[in-house]
């Protein structure tokens, strides 16, 4: 927290996680940036204009995710892994022949 000022840390029954301050968790902006970047949009602008955080916030969660990239991106894999299991769930089955 000394490194990243505005960084805080929460837990949960998925464990230790960072987050911003009063703001989501570190890896829900940077999914959000990397969405951006695939899209070809400024993603500072993009993330801020689709969420209440500031530039700076984005920029932090940014920092962060530089220092941190692999606890991060299993933070994304695993959410990415649960909304394709909850479509898959959720999903008509289909009729059989």
């Amino acid at each position: 927290m000394e490194q990243f000022p505005g960084i805080i840390f929460r837990t949960g029954p998925t464990g230790r996680r960072a987050g911003i301050l009063n703001g989501p968790d570190v890896w829900e902006i940077v999914a959000d940036i990397k969405r951006a970047l695939r899209a070809r949009r400024d993603p500072i602008a993009t993330v801020a204009r689709t969420t209440n955080l500031g530039a700076d916030q984005i920029r932090l969660a940014a920092a962060y995710y530089d220092a941190f990239p692999d606890e991060i991106d299993e933070r994304i894999r695993d959410d990415e892994a649960l909304a394709a299991r909850a479509a898959r769930m959720l999903s008509p089955i289909a009729p059989r022949r």
